[in-house]
């Protein structure tokens, strides 16, 4: 029988503790170990009195805990980052990256020295540029291996299926199988939601189907403004990564058919070349299937596209080059200087 261990990196957190109610709840999680530099032991605490079969610990000391908690790591789920107040503070994409990048370099680190064949997900923004970042890291210590590291994009098709459920007269027809794959980047500019090829797309006009889109990529910035810019969406990305963690374990412990997308390495996975030639990127969110050892294929999800959604692919691909270079970049060059710097929380 598979027993998961389940870490969660910046436990302390809106989302890392959300996140780590759910997982305390899952039959497929058998150990769950969480950590940050405040509050991971009182969480750990705190969950342990719902009754559960799970072993659940905590820790926040980077010097010993942060090793106890990745050792023997099936999953190593990142959420930390800085706090959504502080974003207004960074001018360019570069500056959070940079933010980003000093708070999980360390974790990242740990974890090729660590737990080197773990699988790791990715729920810090900015995923688009923090993937490529983490996968130099990696490569840095020769455990990079492109099918065990995901940046987590559940949230943009959760936001794509809940939306397109309010349109249809009955929530049934989104439970008869109809999932919406969202691809491209984790953000407004990249991610491309593929809703003409849903099975319900000929009940839906144009008008709608524009709506929806734009409904999809603008979701952050209208809980964002909901509360009233002192938050961002903690809980369904919470329930998001919930989802694709919990997929991962059943696929792990022998599961068929689990999949979703995720922003990944295409050509270090099976079937992602041809999707990688043909936009000329090797990082994109694309559907993927999980096997026991992590990304078993990747499904191509370009066949069949409507004109407009091939348009914004190709947008999304001009913008995404953007991105992976300044994070692949950064990745190259990260080092002491801005591990000195590293804030005190995560």
């Amino acid at each position: 029988m598979v027993m998961i261990k389940v870490a969660v990196l910046g436990a302390g957190g809106d989302v890392g503790q959300a996140l780590s109610l759910q997982l305390r709840l899952s039959p497929f999680v058998d150990e769950l170990a969480l950590y940050d530099r405040t509050k991971a032991a009182g969480v750990a605490v705190d969950l342990s009195h719902i009754p559960a079969k799970q072993v659940i610990k905590g820790y926040k000391s980077i010097d010993d805990g942060l090793a106890k908690i990745l050792t023997d790591a099936d999953i190593v789920v990142i959420t930390a980052g800085p706090s959504i107040l502080s974003f207004a503070a960074f001018k360019t994409r570069n500056d959070l990256l940079e933010s980003s990048a000093v708070m999980i370099g360390p974790l990242i680190e740990s974890c090729a020295k660590i737990c080197p064949k773990t699988i790791i997900m990715i729920v810090s923004n900015p995923v688009n540029a923090l993937v490529p970042f983490a996968a130099e890291r990696l490569r840095k210590h020769n455990t990079f291996d492109a099918r065990r590291l995901f940046g987590v994009t559940t949230l943009d098709v959760v936001r794509a299926e809940t939306f397109l459920a309010e349109k249809l007269v009955t929530v049934s027809e989104l439970e008869a199988g109809m999932e919406v794959n969202v691809i491209g980047g984790h953000s407004a500019e990249t991610m491309v939601p593929l809703f003409s090829l849903v099975n319900v797309a000929e009940k839906l006009s144009s008008e709608q189907v524009d709506e929806l889109t734009h409904h999809t990529q603008i979701g952050g910035i209208e809980v964002l403004l909901a509360k009233d810019r002192k938050g961002g969406a903690t809980s369904s990305t919470a329930y998001a990564t919930f989802r694709m963690v919990e997929r991962v374990c059943r696929a792990m412990k022998g599961e068929k058919g689990m999949q979703e997308c995720t922003f990944v390495y295409m050509p270090g996975i099976e079937g992602g070349n041809e999707i990688a030639e043909s936009i000329g990127l090797n990082f994109f969110a694309v559907p993927v299937e999980f096997a026991p050892h992590g990304a078993g294929m990747v499904i191509n999800p370009i066949k069949g596209m409507s004109e407009k959604e091939e348009a914004m692919v190709e947008q999304s691909a001009k913008q995404l080059l953007k991105d992976i270079k300044l994070g692949s970049e950064l990745g190259k060059a990260f080092g002491i200087d801005l591990l000195k710097s590293a804030p005190e929380q995560c």
